[in-house]
């Protein structure tokens, strides 16, 4: 979509385009997708933002927008507005709207079993062949299930997440725009919950991951092939964990991070950084395991 199309979602705010140009997807500074358009509040940001490829539109104030240079200015597409934050997410609620008017039928494999009891949105589904869906589970349009897999009873696909913004003084609870994708071979056991993308993205678990029961796989995370989430994890929002990891039990990945390929995580842990690839993490806050292990002992020496 244009920029100059988008603004007339809100005919009666003062926006100004500059650069007119199609975005792909509304996104925060970091998020995933291509041919974003983010908000800028702050000024801190200016370079980061510019820098960012994967950025193309920025919804800013006029008097940030005068703090940029003029190449800056000429590399990337405007929206000017008083109160930006206000207008991105008014902007994101006129696109839902939208969006929710235009969803395909949903279409499930003859060969795919539905429990009986299993609610599937009649819009906005995809079940591939020889896929299961068990007892008392929730499908919500946005959500794609492709071949072998195996959701087991009461399990949650494609719900909105927990993310409350506060719009003119009143709390809002954002509705979620994207999708979840569940790849070849993927096992949801009992309880767990996987989150849409707030944004026109998608929450990814790739092929052959296998989650245990009451995992809460949230907004935009991306799990990479293989890897093994035990029972009551937490995954945070826009977090990428690699290919061939383990999330022991209870852990948890705050929001925003990557956690490497082949990968561990220990037992009850909480991840706050980055871990890097062939990394055992251990504790709370988490760290490096031998590391943990080094200040366990000293501490209890």
């Amino acid at each position: 979509m244009l920029l100059s199309e988008l603004i007339k979602l809100l005919p009666n705010k003062n926006l100004k385009v500059i650069n007119d140009t199609n975005f792909n997807t509304f996104a925060l500074y970091s998020w995933d997708g291509n041919r974003q358009l983010v908000p800028l509040y702050d000024e801190t940001f200016i370079d980061e933002i510019l820098e960012a490829k994967k950025i193309s539109c920025i919804l800013t104030s006029k008097k940030i927008f005068q703090k940029i240079s003029k190449k800056g200015k000429e590399k990337k597409s405007y929206i000017i507005a008083n109160n930006c934050y206000s207008i991105f997410y008014k902007l994101h609620l006129k696109l839902f709207e939208l969006k929710n008017k235009n969803v395909e039928k949903t279409e499930i494999h003859p060969s795919a079993n539905i429990h009986k009891s299993a609610f599937i949105d009649s819009y906005g589904v995809s079940i591939g062949e020889n896929s299961s869906v068990g007892a008392n589970c929730t499908v919500l349009r946005g959500t794609v299930i492709k071949k072998n897999c195996k959701i087991y009873s009461n399990v949650i696909l494609g719900e909105d997440g927990f993310d409350i913004r506060n719009i003119e003084n009143e709390q809002i609870v954002i509705p979620h725009l994207g999708k979840v994708i569940i790849n070849d071979n993927v096992d949801i056991q009992s309880g767990s919950v996987v989150i849409k993308a707030i944004f026109d993205t998608s929450t990814k678990i790739s092929e052959s991951v296998k989650i245990g029961s009451k995992v809460v796989v949230s907004h935009s995370a991306k799990i990479g092939e293989k890897t093994r989430i035990c029972a009551g994890s937490t995954i945070c929002g826009n977090v990428a964990v690699g290919k061939n990891c383990y999330l022991g039990p209870n852990s948890t990945i705050s929001h925003n991070l990557k956690v490497g390929d082949n990968s561990k995580i220990s037992i009850g842990s909480s991840v706050v950084s980055n871990v890097p690839k062939n990394k055992v993490f251990t504790g709370y806050f988490a760290m490096e395991h031998q590391k943990f292990l080094r200040n366990y002992i000293k501490q209890n020496k």
